[in-house]
């Protein structure tokens, strides 16, 4: 049923998105300003903040799961996958992205993306071209990241209160209870994206990331952002901006990198479209 689930939800997202769920995440922020009123503080308030909805969707769940051969679980469990996907729109940040890249705009580019990416400072000055480019796709390798992998992760692993609880560390990581939803996601990251870091190696240059994969290996201490952008960056040969010279040419580089990022996630996103449909077949 997880598996049909999860056609249902991919197939929704990609023919009409979620360009307004971000509207509906004022159930979240007013539940939060009821936490925040509650007494409670620090962990023990983290805690009751995600476990009040969590626990809320696994008894629904539950309780759907009889009715019709769990054909409302079905979709319940579409939904709630639906809504945990990410915010932003992926593929309009790539091209908007590798528009101003084209064009040499740097400026601007940095301008439109610190307002979409929330890894970047909006208080933050532009940095030069090369650093600005290096700065920009490591957000948004994990920004692609976050958006869909983390969340179909926990999914197939835990179930959809699961892919739901991601989501909610992701959303609470930027607002009053982002040191505490920092320690989570840190631990919460750490295999997924050590699988996907893997999955862009084989789905990109192998021989040319190897050394930055081996840097994933248990103990190495580095963040997901970090890992993931070191290891795309290597399975797409992505050091022609940073060769470059002149404005111009490194407008047209840095476009042409991000590309190849951006195909390198649809290989990895087609690998595990595979997978998961093995190993439905199979067990």
């Amino acid at each position: 049923m997880s598996f049909l689930a999860l056609i249902i939800a991919v197939t929704l997202l990609q023919v009409w998105g979620i360009p307004d769920a971000s509207r509906h995440d004022n159930w979240f922020n007013y539940w939060t300003g009821k936490v925040l009123g509650s007494g409670l503080g620090g962990w023990p308030a983290f805690a009751l903040l995600l476990a009040v909805p969590v626990a809320g969707a696994i008894l629904v769940l539950d309780a759907l799961q009889p009715f019709l051969f769990g054909l409302f679980w079905i979709v319940a469990a579409a939904a709630l996958l639906l809504y945990s996907f990410g915010r932003s729109d992926f593929a309009t940040l790539i091209e908007r992205y590798r528009a101003y890249c084209v064009s040499g705009d740097f400026e601007a580019a940095w301008l439109y993306l610190k307002n979409e990416l929330p890894g970047l400072d909006e208080s933050e000055d532009v940095p030069d071209a090369r650093a600005l480019h290096q700065r920009v796709t490591g957000e948004l390798v994990y920004e692609g990241y976050q958006r869909w992998f983390g969340v179909i992760f926990y999914f197939l692993l835990l179930g959809p209160a699961a892919a739901l609880a991601y989501r909610l560390l992701q959303m609470a990581s930027r607002g009053n209870f982002a040191a505490q939803a920092s320690v989570c996601l840190t631990v919460a990251d750490w295999l997924p994206a050590r699988a996907l870091a893997l999955t862009f190696s084989l789905a990109g240059d192998f021989v040319g990331s190897r050394e930055a994969l081996a840097k994933a290996a248990p103990g190495s201490g580095m963040s997901a952002s970090d890992l993931l952008q070191a290891v795309s960056s290597s399975a797409v040969g992505d050091s022609n901006a940073m060769a470059a010279d002149g404005e111009n040419t490194l407008g047209a580089a840095a476009a042409e990198d991000t590309k190849e990022l951006a195909g390198l996630f649809v290989r990895s996103s087609a690998c595990w479209l595979v997978v998961v449909s093995l190993l439905e077949l199979l067990l």
